[in-house]
């Protein structure tokens, strides 16, 4: 049962910070419910469930899991870049200056 809700759970996410979050809470919960031992039986059935359902984004999440025992690092959005001022800002024009020239 903790198979089919879990899988379920990473399935309907729609991210892949939301993925990683479930899967995460998914193993989290088999290891202390279960033990360490019942950690890669978990993953395994979880990449079959998956596999049947073809979804591809989970089953190279897991993949990665089993791989380096740990989930992948999910790249931050960059901060919106601020624009130079229109107004007299003497570094506004000094970039300016250094790029027209």
């Amino acid at each position: 049962m903790i198979v089919s809700r879990s899988a379920s759970h990473i399935a309907s996410t729609l991210s892949a910070s939301q993925r990683n979050n479930a899967l995460a809470e998914a193993v989290a919960e088999v290891t202390k419910d279960y033990g360490d031992q019942a950690v890669h039986t978990f993953l395994d059935a979880l990449k079959g469930w998956f596999n049947q359902r073809d979804y591809r984004a989970a089953v190279e999440l897991v993949d990665y899991f089993q791989a380096h025992g740990c989930l992948p690092e999910i790249a931050q959005p960059a901060p919106p870049r601020r624009r130079a001022s229109r107004g007299s800002s003497t570094k506004a024009d000094s970039t300016c200056s250094a790029n027209a020239a």
